[in-house]
């Protein structure tokens, strides 16, 4: 099976996503945009395509418990909008420091991945963030940038 997230207004931002069978996303749409994504539990193998910086409008991306590879991508620093963003796959090297535009991040869940124990400095500015879980991720001894938030 698979779905498509098509942007009416951009045909060039549609995302295609393949589904094991009898499964499907949760979407929630407002406006005739995708604002929130929620792909955990599918069985779903293989990276994520850069294509996810298209939806724009997300609020939150739950990619969580799939078997996802491949890099964190630089891409998911254009969502501008987001607020939770949760990985707990199997993604690999640095956490990128474009989520520093991600300024709306209440929830940032890195948590079961193999990421290098660079902490951006970049992501300090992140003043929303309420909560910053990075459990089983980071391998050997991790630095964190000064934190310009006061609710974490």
């Amino acid at each position: 099976m698979t779905f498509w997230l098509f942007s009416p207004s951009r045909p060039s931002s549609s995302l295609r996503i393949p589904f094991p069978h009898g499964t499907s996303p949760m979407c929630t749409f407002a406006g005739g945009r995708v604002t929130s994504l929620n792909l955990s539990n599918l069985g779903l193998a293989g990276i994520i395509s850069p294509d996810i910086g298209s939806l724009i409008f997300l609020r939150t991306l739950n990619l969580s418990h799939n078997n996802l590879q491949g890099h964190l991508l630089s891409e998911l620093g254009r969502l501008s909008h987001l607020e939770s963003l949760l990985w707990q796959n199997s993604f690999e090297g640095r956490i990128p420091a474009d989520l520093t535009n991600c300024s709306n991040l209440l929830r940032l869940s890195l948590g079961s991945n193999k990421l290098t124990r660079e902490i951006p400095a970049e992501l300090g500015p992140l003043r929303k963030l309420l909560v910053l879980s990075l459990t089983t991720t980071i391998s050997g001894e991790a630095s964190l940038p000064p934190w310009e938030i006061s609710l974490l």
